[in-house]
């Protein structure tokens, strides 16, 4: 069995996992690692960032200004695109309308898209689901024709235009890992194609609302307002001034997904206690079961990993790690359960900062460490 799905079995028992860290370990870990990198240059944006078990919040913080222009303070009820961490939403879904019956994960994904390339072999359904499509990336094309990497001068439509054109994969399927953003967004339609719903309203009524996440919502509406949204921003090349990032890409699946510290807290709740989506424990040891390549495996920041169900399995630091960043539109995501104490680390900027990764990844395995 893999290690993580052992970890997420054994959590079970109490006995079998020290206990989680208490508020006052919570804190001193906030102040000594995140702290200082959450934090920007005066009157710049900042990050939110907590530390939960059993789905709350033990400890937080928030640093920096959600809004520039209006000069508002982050709070940490302050809601964030969290990006490519929307992923696991999406194959979670997926997941629980495959233990169903309704959606087969060996099929080709034709049996959904039609329209799609006949591609020998063929491209399967989990070969969304683990990167390992063979597509070719449809947003660096998009960025060179229309100066644009956050999808606002062409109709988000257009991303699933071209990947009908494609004609010829970079690998064959399952052969490699190659992450795709393009694989992620075919997936959304197939779970609306299979779910007769869209991903919004399949992810509500089958994650987030059984989770508690009231807060958090695929975005499907660029005009929609988001409640106590925190703009997001970059620096321009001066390396100085400000500037404000935003999209208005409305096509979900690799991203796409507003949250908060407090619902990111709940979700992660869920590999102790599964029992609020249906297929329970049976449902997390299937996203938690990784993928196979036949040449080339999976990694991340240069280390090899397992990838799930858009989970990443990481060893930091001697400790086991599950998650998944993401980053979109000047926004960065940063949210790790670590099992061997039952609590995660989360992180959410209105500014794209590596460190912060790095911290969330230090805290957390410099908290696993201690009983």
């Amino acid at each position: 069995m893999h290690f993580l799905v052992m970890a997420t079995a054994a959590l079970a028992s109490s006995a079998a996992v020290p206990a989680p860290p208490g508020k006052a370990e919570a804190d001193a870990a906030l102040d000594r690692y995140l702290v200082g990198a959450m934090t920007t240059a005066a009157a710049g944006p900042g990050c939110v960032a907590g530390i939960a078990s059993g789905g709350k919040l033990l400890a937080e913080r928030a640093s920096g200004l959600a809004n520039l222009e209006l000069n508002v303070p982050m709070r940490t009820d302050m809601a964030f695109d969290i990006g490519s961490t929307s992923k696991q939403f999406t194959a979670l879904s997926a997941a629980i309308l495959a233990r169903r019956g309704q959606l087969d994960l060996d099929a080709d994904i034709r049996t959904y898209i039609p329209d799609i390339h006949a591609f020998d072999p063929p491209i399967r359904v989990k070969h969304l689901i683990y990167h390992s499509s063979g597509l070719p990336d449809v947003y660096q094309p998009l960025e060179w024709l229309y100066g644009d990497s956050d999808g606002n001068r062409y109709p988000a439509s257009v991303t699933l235009d071209m990947s009908r054109g494609i004609k010829q994969l970079k690998f064959a399927p399952g052969s490699q890992y190659e992450y795709s953003n393009l694989g992620y967004l075919l997936l959304g339609q197939i779970v609306e194609k299979v779910s007769g719903q869209t991903l919004r309203a399949f992810a509500d009524a089958n994650i987030f609302r059984p989770m508690g996440m009231t807060s958090t919502a695929f975005h499907d509406d660029a005009r929609e307002l988001v409640p106590n949204r925190a703009s997001a921003y970059s620096l321009k090349a001066d390396g100085k001034t400000w500037e404000w990032r935003h999209s208005d890409f409305d096509v979900m699946g690799d991203g796409g997904v507003y949250s908060t510290l407090g619902d990111l807290a709940k979700w992660y709740g869920v590999y102790s206690d599964p029992s609020r989506l249906e297929g329970g424990q049976a449902l997390m040891d299937m996203v938690l079961t990784p993928g196979s390549y036949t040449e080339k495996g999976a990694s991340y920041l240069g280390q090899p990993m397992n990838y799930g169900f858009a989970v990443q399995m990481l060893t930091h630091k001697g400790q086991k790690v599950i998650g998944h960043a993401g980053g979109w539109a000047g926004y960065a995501t940063a949210p790790y359960y670590f099992p061997a104490r039952d609590f995660a680390v989360i992180a959410i900027c209105n500014v794209r900062k590596r460190e912060v990764l790095d911290a969330v990844l230090d805290a957390g395995a410099a908290l696993a460490k201690q009983p």
